[in-house]
């Protein structure tokens, strides 16, 4: 009997190099190694996020089907980013270090030419050391809102309990986003 897929929202971004190229190689990965892209946002152009004088990211929110497990997941996800050329920083506490979905744990931002983050697994909520869902910045970030508010504007926060375009209204990142291209 097959495992029934999962419905997975994952947010893409990229600011070194070929950002759109690195975009398209990183949906051909997903799509081989995660499952089939359901729906695409548009490609955004964002102020990068606590950087200061980093380049513009590009950034796109999408939907998968996906019979892996949130911690398998976590782990394709990361073997993706490293194929690309993602270099993490070395942390004291190297489990840290790998975990996308806790970028807020590390001390600091960088510029990366690819960067993937579970932000939803249907309407899970997990908190443990190795991974946290629903992503805990999706409500402070207007860079993630607007693409998923595009794709999903009526989907529940399980944690919060309100819609992601509700998120976006309160939302008070106004960095820029405006569509790429």
């Amino acid at each position: 009997m097959a495992l029934k897929g999962q419905e997975i929202f994952l947010s893409l971004g990229s600011n070194e190099g070929d950002r759109a190229g690195m975009m398209k190689l990183a949906y051909e990965l997903i799509e081989k190694e995660v499952g089939p892209i359901r729906k695409r946002s548009a490609i955004y152009e964002t102020e990068p996020w606590r950087m200061e004088g980093a380049e513009p990211f590009l950034n796109q929110v999408i939907q998968v089907t996906s019979t892996l497990s949130p911690i398998r997941l976590l782990t394709v996800l990361q073997e993706i980013e490293r194929k690309l050329g993602r270099c993490r920083m070395p942390d004291a506490t190297s489990r840290v270090s790998r975990l996308t979905s806790h970028v807020s744990r590390l001390t600091s931002y960088v510029s990366r030419c690819i960067d993937l983050d579970i932000l939803f697994y249907g309407d899970e909520v997990i908190e443990n050391p190795e991974l946290t869902i629903p992503h805990p910045h999706i409500a402070e970030r207007r860079f993630v809102l607007v693409p998923l508010a595009e794709i999903a504007g009526e989907f529940l926060h399980p944690g919060m309990g309100k819609s992601i375009r509700k998120l976006l209204e309160e939302c008070n990142d106004f960095g820029e986003v405006k569509i790429f291209g």
